[in-house]
Formats: C-alpha cells, sequence, structure tokens
C-alpha cells in the first residue's frame, strides 16, 4: 500500500525538524543555537499545517506538544547563550 503525497510531507517536514533539533545540541561552544531552533519550530510548523490540512487533528496535536517541549528547551538551556 503506498503512502499518500501529504504523509510523505509531513514525515519529512518532522525529520528535518528533529535534524534540526539535534543540532541545537551539537553545536559548537559559545556558539548560536538560535538558527536551528528556528529551522526547528518552522518544520514542525509547516508539518502542523499538512495535519491540519488533511484533517489529521490528532497528529498535529502530537505535533504542536513537540513544538512546546523544544520551546521550552531552548528557553531553559539556550536562550542568551
Amino acid at each position: 500500500m503506498q503512502e499518500p503525497d501529504g504523509h510523505r510531507e509531513i514525515v519529512e517536514w518532522e525529520r528535518l525538524a528533529e535534524q534540526s533539533y539535534s543540532a541545537m545540541y551539537d553545536a559548537p561552544p559559545l556558539s548560536s543555537t538560535k538558527d536551528a531552533y528556528d529551522n526547528a519550530c518552522f518544520q514542525l510548523a509547516r508539518a502542523i499545517e499538512a495535519e491540519q490540512k488533511h484533517g489529521l487533528e490528532a497528529e498535529a496535536a502530537r505535533l504542536i506538544r513537540r513544538r512546546d517541549h523544544i520551546m521550552a528547551v531552548y528557553d531553559s538551556q539556550f536562550r542568551g547563550f
């Protein structure tokens, strides 16, 4: 059974967001993590929009919780560095 194009798009946006989130931790000392953070938020926003467009509200809610977690981590561990 083949996955719909929308599903592949969502999976790709989420994969990119997780990659960007990991990059926050991989940043060299004293370098900015803001770009990786911004990328993760942008990519999750695209995935959330795609989930909502396809009526997948439970999945959109899961991604919103993930985005909120990433925002909280950034605020508590990286903001101001």
